[in-house]
């Protein structure tokens, strides 16, 4: 009899699936490239993609500022997009608002090419010191908006006066102020004048924020006596905020010309004056930022 193992014929091997080798050699090839990469990555032969970061550092706030020349005190824009805010805040007998205003309507008239301006001219307080007294001035009648032909924004002009012209009384009503409430008072006008981010600005740099460069180191507001608020100009737009505190040119330049040969000094653009010429081209280069 035969062997019936020997009649069971030997199991053959599946067969293998051409399909399934090519699956693997793929996994293998993608894993390697997986690898080659990560190692030539942190070895530094592939550039590491670059996060993207402002060029413009981070701005701090200024802890003093100079008396008599322009200041960042803010990066942003109080104004809105595609807007430029001037806040001329001063009072009607300051002998620095006498200055500036000539500078500021030469800014508006000539280079910012503005035609409704509404002024009257006067003279300063009579009571400050000689060579400070009465001087001549233009006092802005109302604010006005424009768009500027240089940068295209839609900008607004709006001039606050805070105290009268012998400096003890209100601007707008002549309800007289007591010596110790006159800082109070002024800032009162500008908080009810000026929106709150400008008002809060104002504050900090005429009350609490020291001059660096005169003596005593103080702040504006307690410069002179008595105390009072001081004129600023505060220039807003897409380039930040700025602030004028204190004087254009001193004061005392102008003392004894008369309102009249100003006015006519205009024309030839203050050709006998360059330092109104000049205030007026500090003026219209933050404007023109």
């Amino acid at each position: 009899m035969s062997n019936n193992k020997n009649n069971k014929k030997a199991k053959k091997p599946d067969p293998v699936n051409p399909r399934s080798i090519m699956v693997q050699k793929v996994a293998v090839i993608v894993v390697g490239i997986i690898l080659i990469v990560t190692v030539l990555y942190f070895a530094g032969y592939i550039p590491h993609p670059s996060i993207s970061k402002s060029s413009q550092p981070a701005f701090t706030a200024p802890t003093s500022i100079p008396w008599g020349s322009f200041t960042e005190i803010s990066n942003q824009n109080f104004a809105g997009s595609g807007a430029e805010n001037i806040y001329f805040i001063t009072w009607v007998g300051c002998p620095i608002g006498a200055s500036i205003s000539w500078s500021l309507n030469y800014t508006l008239s000539h280079y910012q090419g503005v035609s409704n301006i509404k002024t009257d001219g006067h003279y300063s307080d009579p009571n400050e010191k000689e060579e400070i007294a009465s001087l001549p001035g233009l006092l802005f009648l109302d604010s006005l908006s424009y768009t500027s032909s240089i940068t295209g924004a839609k900008v607004s002009f709006y001039p606050v006066y805070m105290y009268n012209e012998t400096l003890f009384a209100y601007a707008s009503n002549n309800t007289a102020i007591s010596q110790s409430d006159l800082v109070s008072a002024g800032m009162s006008v500008v908080n009810s004048s000026v929106p709150s981010g400008i008002a809060s600005l104002v504050y900090k740099y005429t009350n609490l924020v020291n001059i660096s460069n005169l003596s005593p180191y103080t702040p504006s507001a307690f410069l002179s006596n008595p105390n009072h608020m001081n004129t600023v100009l505060v220039i807003t737009g897409s380039f930040g905020t700025y602030m004028l505190n204190g004087q254009l040119y001193p004061p005392a330049y102008i003392h004894g010309i008369s309102y009249k040969d100003l006015e006519g000094a205009q024309a030839d653009g203050f050709s006998g004056y360059p330092y109104i010429a000049t205030g007026a081209q500090t003026i219209e280069s933050i404007l023109s930022k």
